[in-house]
């Protein structure tokens, strides 16, 4: 499954609806999701062959002077060149120097530094579930004041029409109350298969899909956590663990794990004490 052509329309609406939005890659006309859409707006979309830290450096520039620039990167390689554009140049400016660059980052199986994109201040970590989320998560980093990164998985489920959301806010796919399974991206997927078959065991599992890393949903991992006792992160970066601990810690019944390891310890544990 591919979310290119709903992204697409996406990226050729909001081009159409704001002079400020520009498109800058070295690759554009090669990726479905902006194929074409140079020559429906010239001036707008940019070819632009430079090194990924460079293109950023660009597109900050833009931002500052009043633009709205859409950055689509190499892969999600070119990300550790590009941190330092963001951490030196587009976050600490404060509220009147404010960058909002969008980055779109094809996401495959390469390691992101997602933690070190999360410790930068003021930068919004994004990344879609399914094929519909993609150009929802588009327009929220166009209302977005600051810079935003946009994690892309070239193929996506498709779930339906979804409510429009913006950054920082979560979306509860499967309500539960025994375990709470909380992803990102595309480990969502997986959590929903696991959360499935968990119930067909007799185990209650909640999946919760953060949709960002940065502005994060506080209160609605709280309310999982507060609800199951039982936290279990799935695809989203170890340091959310201590977030997930404060916030539930009157109810935790153990503590916060990832990965698929931690899985079957904590079910065990859960049986245990709720004998099912």
């Amino acid at each position: 499954m591919n979310g290119a052509a709903p992204l697409r329309a996406a990226l050729d609406a909001a081009l159409r609806a704001d002079p400020r939005v520009h498109l800058l890659g070295e690759a554009l006309e090669l990726r479905p999701a902006t194929r074409g859409l140079r020559a429906q707006h010239p001036g707008r979309v940019h070819l632009l062959p430079m090194s990924d830290r460079l293109l950023v450096g660009v597109a900050i520039g833009m931002a500052t002077a009043g633009a709205r620039p859409i950055v689509e990167l190499a892969d999600g390689h070119a990300l550790w060149g590009a941190l330092a554009a963001l951490g030196q140049e587009a976050a600490p400016r404060g509220p009147e120097l404010r960058a909002p660059v969008i980055l779109r980052v094809p996401w495959g199986e390469e390691p992101l530094p997602l933690a070190a994109l999360c410790a930068i201040p003021g930068l919004a970590v994004a990344a879609a579930s399914c094929e519909e989320e993609l150009p929802l998560l588009l327009e929220a980093a166009l209302a977005h004041p600051g810079p935003t990164v946009l994690l892309e998985r070239a193929a996506l489920p498709s779930r339906g029409p979804l409510s429009a959301l913006g950054l920082g806010a979560a979306r509860l796919l499967r309500e539960g109350d025994q375990l709470s399974l909380i992803a990102f991206g595309d480990s969502v997927e997986v959590a929903i298969l696991a959360a499935e078959a968990l119930g067909a065991e007799g185990v209650s599992a909640a999946v919760l899909d953060l949709r960002s890393l940065r502005p994060l949903d506080a209160a609605a991992l709280q309310q999982t956590v507060l609800r199951t006792g039982r936290p279990l992160l799935v695809g989203a970066p170890r340091e959310l663990l201590l977030d997930a601990a404060l916030l539930g810690f009157v109810r935790l019944e153990s503590p916060p794990a990832t990965g698929p390891a931690a899985l079957a310890p904590l079910l065990a544990a859960a049986r245990e004490s709720l004998s099912f």
